[in-house]
């Protein structure tokens, strides 16, 4: 279709209110039914003739023909039978795959408009039921029961604006289809235009949240809690909120700055110092796994966007969260934390500023280093871990 066509196209499904979605979405649950019993029929066959009819273990010709005479003698001879092509000889779900050409052509013509439709909240199961039916695959992948049964969005803080909750769910669909549903066939047209749609949602996000900062201050408190599950919902909710906010390039440093403006960095400080305790007390658990990694990763994410803020505010804390990140370094039994705590030194050590103020971060850090290099290997059975970790501290 021409481009004008396209536009055609979607002024039309905008006027009708996508009636021709909605019918085809009726139309493939009819056909699915249909195929359904057709199976059912099939499997009760295999019962009493021990015929395999499993469309993937079909092999030879003579199966097929035994096969074919079977569903006919069992009064199946009004379905259409085709032989087609010689991996799939029934064509039961002709219309099936009609179905599919249609919604997998409209979404791979890369026009940003017809996406966000096909993806609204009333068509995104119908368009997501069709895609489970991609032809080239010999397996069908429930997009549906996905979305239904399995992803679930946490709302720590009850937000009901229908606009935010609207654009934080069109962007999980369409990560989904990009990376999930077409990631084997997408085009680069198509990844084009939804980029586009989840960075100009990801924008509008991140400018809700810094117009609406008391939702923040509630976020903040959340991380606070004694309830473990309150604590975590919120730690990844704000993770959430910090990757949409790397891909706004224009408000990513404000964003960070409101964040600071607001307290988030005496409450990392407090996370990182309790998480950092439980740990050499060896006190850890998935949880508290998910936790550290999280708190780490935010407190990195600020620094590489606001380094001067949290300079000062390291200065101004008499060294206390650089103390807690060093432990967390040193015993920490996860390597991938040791790594990401050494950027966040590697950073401070590298960045601009008055030297002295660099000679307050690591006064106490220096004398941990020392004391850890002079341990023993002895004293721990995994000499790999240690080995790791005097690796990371020669390098700083």
């Amino acid at each position: 279709m021409e481009e004008s066509k396209i536009n055609d196209l979607v002024n039309y499904l905008e006027m009708t209110n996508c009636d021709f979605i909605k019918k085809l979405g009726k139309l493939l649950i009819n056909e699915e039914k249909k195929k359904e019993e057709i199976k059912s029929s099939l499997s009760y066959s295999s019962q009493e003739t021990d015929i395999s009819l499993n469309m993937n273990k079909i092999n030879g010709k003579e199966n097929i023909n035994e096969i074919t005479e079977k569903i006919i003698n069992m009064g199946e001879g009004e379905r259409k039978i085709e032989n087609k092509c010689g991996n799939d000889p029934f064509m039961f779900d002709e219309n099936i795959n009609y179905i599919y050409s249609i919604f997998k052509n409209m979404i791979l013509y890369g026009n940003r408009t017809l996406i966000e439709l096909l993806f609204d909240d009333n068509n995104y199961l119908i368009t997501f039921g069709a895609l489970e039916h991609e032809t080239q695959s010999n397996r069908i992948i429930p997009h549906r029961k996905y979305f239904k049964e399995i992803v679930k969005f946490k709302n720590p803080l009850n937000i009901t604006d229908p606009s935010l909750i609207k654009k934080i769910n069109q962007n999980l669909r369409l990560t989904y289809l990009r990376d999930t549903a077409l990631g084997r066939i997408i085009n680069e047209n198509t990844i084009k235009a939804i980029n586009l749609i989840i960075q100009m949602n990801h924008s509008e996000i991140i400018q809700y949240f810094m117009d609406n900062t008391d939702y923040l201050k509630v976020l903040f408190s959340q991380m606070e809690s004694e309830n473990i599950d309150v604590k975590k919902d919120a730690i990844l909710f704000l993770s959430e909120l910090i990757s949409c906010s790397k891909n706004v390039v224009q408000s990513r440093v404000t964003f960070n700055e409101v964040l600071c403006e607001n307290g988030i960095l005496p409450i990392l400080s407090k996370l990182i110092g309790d998480n950092s305790d439980k740990n050499n007390d060896g006190n850890t658990n998935s949880i508290s796994e998910l936790i550290n990694i999280n708190i780490v990763e935010i407190f990195i994410s600020i620094l590489s966007s606001v380094p001067l803020l949290i300079r000062q505010y390291l200065i101004h804390n008499q060294d206390q969260t650089m103390s807690q990140l060093t432990n967390l370094l040193l015993f920490h039994n996860n390597f991938p934390i040791k790594y990401e705590i050494s950027q966040i030194f590697k950073t401070l050590i590298d960045g601009e500023g008055d030297p002295s103020n660099k000679t307050i971060f690591f006064t106490s850090t220096i004398d941990k280093f020392i004391s850890y290099l002079n341990k023993p290997y002895s004293k721990t059975n995994d000499k790999s871990e240690i080995s790791s970790t005097i690796q990371i501290i020669i390098e700083m």
